[in-house]
């Protein structure tokens, strides 16, 4: 039922390439931010709601912008045909990966900085690992569902012509 309120939205809106990304970045930052920032409270022992959702407020509105203005498909992408794999589950998996380092070092830093202030890079780089770990693998069992439901949602062909 929400895919087709979602749909007629985007109907009326009239999507394009630009706005499929717009919404696969919303929806993959959406994740990121919920999986990270329960990992990171609940590793410190410091989960409430309250500072769960800002959060992933914060982390959403980080992601989004670097997600925006950085074109990290495109650089995962290229790595992945620069090493070979010009598609498949190998392309999917680098790709991703270039993906996940980028926005999951940017974002944790920028959250950890809100949340620690002055004492940002000690801990930061004391959960970076971690949350590398843990965010590269919500990212590589989601992307690919994020795509096809926003290729779903806009009504974007995923098809590649030869």
């Amino acid at each position: 039922m929400l895919l087709i309120l979602l749909r007629s939205f985007f109907n009326e809106v009239k999507m394009d390439k630009k706005r499929f990304g717009a919404l696969i970045n919303l929806m993959i930052n959406i994740i990121v931010g919920c999986v990270l920032t329960a990992f990171a409270l609940l590793s410190s022992q410091t989960l409430s709601l309250v500072v769960f959702l800002q959060n992933v407020t914060i982390s959403i509105c980080a992601g989004y912008l670097i997600g925006d203005w950085l074109p990290v498909m495109d650089i995962g992408q290229s790595v992945a045909r620069a090493t070979g794999f010009e598609k498949g589950l190998l392309n999917y998996l680098v790709s991703t990966l270039v993906l996940s380092i980028t926005m999951i070092v940017i974002i944790s830093f920028f959250c950890t900085f809100v949340q620690a202030g002055s004492a940002v890079f000690i801990a930061w780089i004391n959960a970076l690992p971690k949350l590398l770990l843990v965010g590269t693998i919500a990212i590589e069992l989601t992307l690919w569902f994020i795509v096809k439901v926003a290729a779903k949602i806009t009504g974007v062909s995923l098809k590649v012509e030869n």
